[in-house]
């Protein structure tokens, strides 16, 4: 009976190969969102940028062409609400989330408050 555990463990260890998967897409919208400095707006230039956002999706726009300014403005707007900017690897998380995959990573502190800031912005 154990030999088949220990053999059925093994196949599924050889079907998930963690960082096993091809990054450089994800590597790259990072670099994209990167160069967006959006720090020396106000807040109302973040507001009107978010507002230009949703009138764009609105008229046909695709969500993934507007993914590098929508990332850099959350990216934006976590770290003046919480003192904390995300990290590159949430930032990727987010990324295969919104491409329909499945992202798993343990949270610290910063994922923690991070998750409660998204929950309270859906119910507004």
């Amino acid at each position: 009976m154990f030999k088949n555990l220990f053999s059925f463990k093994n196949t599924i260890q050889n079907l998930y190969k963690p960082g096993s998967y091809d990054l450089e897409p994800y590597q790259r919208l990072l670099a994209d969102i990167d160069k967006i400095q959006l720090s020396t707006l106000r807040n109302e230039g973040l507001k009107n940028m978010s507002a230009g956002l949703k009138r764009q999706v609105q008229e046909g726009v695709s969500p993934d062409q507007l993914l590098p300014e929508a990332f850099a403005l959350v990216r934006e707007v976590a770290h003046r609400v919480t003192g904390m900017r995300p990290f590159d690897v949430q930032m990727i998380a987010g990324i295969a989330m919104h491409q329909g995959k499945i992202a798993e990573m343990q949270t610290g502190a910063i994922g923690k408050t991070l998750n409660k800031i998204q929950s309270i912005g859906k119910s507004i």
